[in-house]
């Protein structure tokens, strides 16, 4: 869990310009769940999650299939960091809250 987390970390686009800055930032617990609230949501590019409000899960899982934040980060991290289909806000809520180092 700690190497998916440091990895999510490592992905934001704020490392990605700026590691140095990026890393001495990351004692302040605001910015690292900013960074990990952002990493989350598929909308901001390298996302973990696509969120689905509908009623047509093909090509994933409805929200209601995920009863642990592990298995969303491990299917995130083994699929080389492709987004899991689908979330809705509870699910979001259960990574974030998995997901806070």
């Amino acid at each position: 869990m700690v190497k998916i987390c440091m990895k999510i970390l490592d992905l934001n686009f704020k490392h990605k310009r700026d590691p140095a800055d990026d890393v001495s930032a990351r004692c302040n617990p605001i910015y690292v769940s900013r960074v990990i609230t952002s990493m989350i949501n598929t909308a901001n590019s390298g996302g973990i999650l696509q969120g689905n409000w509908g009623n047509n899960f093909r090509g994933g899982f409805p929200p209601t299939h995920w009863s642990s934040s592990y298995a969303i980060l491990k299917t995130w991290y083994n699929s080389r960091f492709c987004s899991v289909k689908f979330g809705q806000c509870w699910v979001f809520a259960g990574v974030m809250c998995s997901g806070n180092i």
